[in-house]
């Protein structure tokens, strides 16, 4: 049995990508309230290497039933590797802070990730920046700023953690479209489950290993703790994450291998939207007033950056009078 959704794509197809990136952010973000949720009763390092193996698993038994095992095999290795490790550095950022910020403070910052694909594009592709996409950058500092606040009293460090998640997140995204356009999403998929697995893994034995500064485990359990007590909650909510972590990512990938970045953009925002959802179903909280300005400067700077990338990408038309 081969299933289309497994497979790389050359068309696009933009009302599909849609569908698919809509449902894929409701998945993500429902697994990043949830490992938001159990923070407490585990580490960084546990909970991504129980993810891990759960992902392998069920992406292994879906190879079964569809009898396509060639689906994992890179055809541009390179590629894959660096996106790889680009979609790792991320959720390492991006889960980092989770025992001390919101769901919407941790999705703002890592929607930062269209401004830096401005400026890598800028320093990389030689790609001009116009007076719009300046504009562009400087709302999204704002609204950074905003969410951020770090002249209050109320700022901690882990409010940086999701910005630098977005830049890797840019680089994920530029890889994906660029250079792995034609790669199925369950190599995708396996690839990042394997190397979260190895990463971890070594992570684990580098903090239980790692003479660390005193107090400091005390302060950050989640990302400090090598490997606290397993239970069964943490165990099902591990596999839980990772129905919704395959099912995210390989309908994800899918959407961008679908239609172009510049058209994606604004609806990659819904995750601020499904991430306030979660953030009051789970924790009956709502982002204060400056948090929600800052989130409606970071989405309205990333859909602005979005349309003028289609604006330089679009050739002119002329019809007759």
């Amino acid at each position: 049995m081969k299933w289309s959704v497994f497979k790389g794509t050359e068309i696009d197809s933009p009302k599909v990508a849609v569908t698919l990136i809509l449902a894929a952010l409701l998945f993500l973000s429902l697994q990043d309230g949830l490992v938001k949720l159990v923070s407490s009763d585990t580490s960084l390092w546990q909970f991504q290497i129980l993810r891990s193996v759960a992902n392998l698993a069920l992406i292994f038994i879906g190879l079964t039933f569809s009898k396509d095992w060639a689906l994992i095999r890179p055809k541009n290795l390179t590629a894959v590797i660096f996106r790889t490790l680009a979609i790792m550095m991320t959720m390492i950022f991006f889960f980092s802070g989770a025992p001390f910020l919101t769901l919407p403070e941790m999705g703002a910052g890592l929607y930062t990730y269209p401004i830096f694909m401005t400026i890598l594009s800028v320093i990389f592709l030689n790609e001009k920046v116009g007076a719009w996409r300046f504009l562009a950058i400087l709302m999204a500092a704002a609204g950074a700023v905003l969410i951020i606040r770090p002249t209050s009293q109320s700022f901690h460090a882990a409010q940086i953690l999701p910005i630098f998640a977005g830049f890797f997140y840019s680089i994920n995204a530029i890889i994906l479209r660029k250079y792995c356009r034609s790669e199925s999403p369950v190599t995708m998929a396996t690839w990042a489950s394997f190397g979260f697995l190895v990463m971890c893994s070594l992570g684990a034995v580098f903090v239980a290993t790692t003479p660390l500064p005193q107090n400091a485990a005390t302060e950050w359990p989640f990302l400090l703790t090598a490997w606290p007590l397993l239970t069964t909650s943490v165990l099902g909510l591990a596999v839980f994450c990772a129905v919704c972590n395959v099912t995210g990512n390989v309908l994800i990938v899918k959407a961008y291998q679908s239609s172009e970045l510049s058209r994606l953009a604004p609806v990659d925002y819904s995750y601020l939207i499904f991430a306030t959802l979660w953030g009051y179903v789970f924790f009956a909280g709502l982002p204060n007033l400056p948090t929600v300005i800052g989130m409606l400067l970071i989405a309205s700077a990333g859909i602005l950056t979005a349309w003028r990338q289609r604006m330089d990408t679009t050739p002119l038309t002329f019809t007759s009078p």
